[in-house]
């Protein structure tokens, strides 16, 4: 693991604490889950990290939405995060 990963992850640990993330997954926009498709990693970290890195690579209304996206990971827990499928929209589905 690398060492921003590593205080990501002591960072979220900390904000589980407080009680400070209570976002349910079910919450994640068509918008979202598309984000977080393309930037899908092995696990949540990963997968946050990957986002996070990306940032200042997006336009602002795409960089709003990854970080509100990146927020609805961190709240989720590892299993959790196993269980949901992160398939992106198809321009088809309506």
């Amino acid at each position: 693991m690398r060492k921003y990963e590593k205080r990501l992850a002591k960072a979220i640990k900390k904000q589980y604490r407080n009680g400070g993330l209570k976002m349910a997954f079910l919450d994640f926009t068509v918008e979202e889950i598309n984000i977080v498709a393309m930037f899908l990693g092995a696990t949540r970290i990963e997968t946050i990290t990957r986002i996070y890195a990306a940032l200042p690579l997006m336009e602002s209304d795409v960089a709003s939405i990854a970080a509100k996206a990146a927020k609805r990971l961190i709240a989720l827990e590892e299993k959790e995060y196993g269980e949901i499928s992160f398939i992106p929209a198809d321009e088809t589905d309506g």
